[in-house]
Formats: structure tokens, C-alpha cells, sequence
């Protein structure tokens, strides 16, 4: 059985669980594949409890998407390391069960994340001469300001 597996950074923020669960189901609807989702840190499930209910549940194939701004460490070297990959794919045994976990890119780095931005701005009575600041979290890795700085040139 194939699976969508959304894995998010984690944040000691009330809110985090819920505005995962609310991107779990809002891509629940209208797909067959199941979707599971875990947290890299403070949250549950963890990445080991979310790979231990896909292997119970018979997932044998699975696309990874890291719910992260951009491609950086976190996700092409401690994601797959949680996972027992090596960027941006491969199998791991969990109980007994092979998994074929195949990564996309972070969500952030896709180019219809400006629209997302884009329609959330007009849904809050926003107009084309609405002034936008894009902040990122930051990071030493020099993909996530560069994942920023495209979004911002784009919007």
C-alpha cells in the first residue's frame, strides 16, 4: 500500500499540532492514499512512532514531504537520518515490514507556495499594492535564505 507522509520541524508552540492536522486532512480529502505525519522534535507522533504505524497499517511505499520552508540539513540530512535513508530515498525494516520512503522537496521551495501566498493576501482583503514582508526562520544553511528571498522576489 502506498502512503503520503508529512513530516514537520516540531515547535514547543500550542498551535503546531493543530496546523499540522489541519494540512493532514485538508490532503486526507479526495486522495486513496493514506496520509501520515510526524514531527522532527517536542510534537508527536515522532518520526519513529509515524513509521511504526505505517509498517502496522501495511504501507510498503511511501512519498516523504518535509512541511519546511526550504531544502537544508533538516531536510536532506537529519530527516532522512531519522528515517534510516540517505537522501532522497531508500528502503528501511520497520518490525519486520520493508518501507520504500522516496522524498520530495520541502513544501517551501515549491513554486506554488507564492500563489498560496498570493490568495491567502486577497483572503484577508489584501490588493496588488498591499506592502508584504517575507521573514524567514533563518539559517546557517545558505538554501533557506536563498528559499526566501525567491518567494519574496516572486511575490
Amino acid at each position: 500500500m502506498k502512503a503520503i507522509f508529512i513530516i514537520g520541524y516540531g515547535s514547543n508552540e500550542p498551535d503546531a499540532q493543530n496546523i499540522m492536522k489541519l494540512q493532514v486532512d485538508k490532503l486526507t480529502q479526495g486522495r486513496t492514499y493514506p496520509v501520515y505525519y510526524a514531527f522532527t522534535r517536542v510534537n508527536s507522533p515522532s518520526v519513529p512512532e509515524a513509521l511504526g504505524k505505517m509498517a502496522e497499517d501495511g504501507v510498503d511505499e511511501a512519498a516523504v514531504v518535509p512541511l519546511i520552508v526550504s531544502d537544508s540539513t533538516v531536510s536532506t540530512e537529519a530527516i532522512p537520518g531519522m528515517l534510516g535513508i540517505t537522501y532522497p530515498e531508500g528502503t528501511v525494516d520497520v518490525n519486520g515490514k520493508k518501507i520504500r520512503l522516496i522524498m520530495t522537496p520541502a513544501v517551501g521551495t515549491s513554486p506554488g507556495v507564492v500563489d498560496i501566498f498570493l490568495r491567502d493576501i486577497a483572503e484577508n482583503n489584501g490588493k496588488k499594492s498591499t506592502p508584504v514582508m517575507v521573514v524567514g526562520h533563518g539559517s546557517k544553511d545558505s538554501r533557506n535564505p536563498a528559499a526566501v528571498r525567491a518567494v519574496a522576489e516572486a511575490l
